[in-house]
């Protein structure tokens, strides 16, 4: 067997299980998050989901960057997204939404198809807060939400 052939193999091997692993552990991250994000709506009727939504918000010097990948799921009465890593979660009720709007981002590589919702809406202590989610299906999501 040719030397240099055998090396190919075992670099190309020592770079693709360490991504495997990663790709395996993540798949597994968000089937457990999806599950808990299930109860946690209580079994209320999912009118929209996103199984890889990315959260977009401010960085220190105020322009955008992502904040993390997590499950978006829309019900009647709220919208629930539940962030992977860092473990977090936010609620906002229907009831609560001022505005949908889309504004502009440059999605990047692996993210094409995607546009930007922003939801505005009123915080339980009467301020207007908004948070913004690049999603697939943008135009169903502020179709559902308008």
């Amino acid at each position: 067997m040719d030397p240099y052939l055998l090396v190919n193999v075992l670099c190309l091997a020592g770079c693709a299980l360490p991504f495997a692993i990663v790709m395996f552990w993540f798949r597994r991250r968000q089937t457990k998050a999806y599950g808990d994000a299930l109860l946690a709506v209580e079994g209320a009727e999912i009118v929209l989901e996103e199984m890889s939504a990315l959260e977009i918000g401010k960085n220190n010097a105020g322009e955008q960057a992502v904040l993390g990948r997590g499950i978006l799921l829309l019900t009647q009465d709220q919208i629930y997204f539940q962030r992977l890593l860092p473990r977090s979660e936010i609620r906002v009720k229907r009831a609560r939404i001022l505005r949908v709007e889309r504004p502009d981002f440059t999605a990047g590589i692996g993210n094409a198809g995607k546009r930007l919702i922003q939801v505005h809406f009123t915080s339980p202590q009467g301020q207007e807060q908004s948070h913004t989610w690049m999603v697939e299906h943008h135009s169903a999501w502020v179709d559902a939400l308008s």
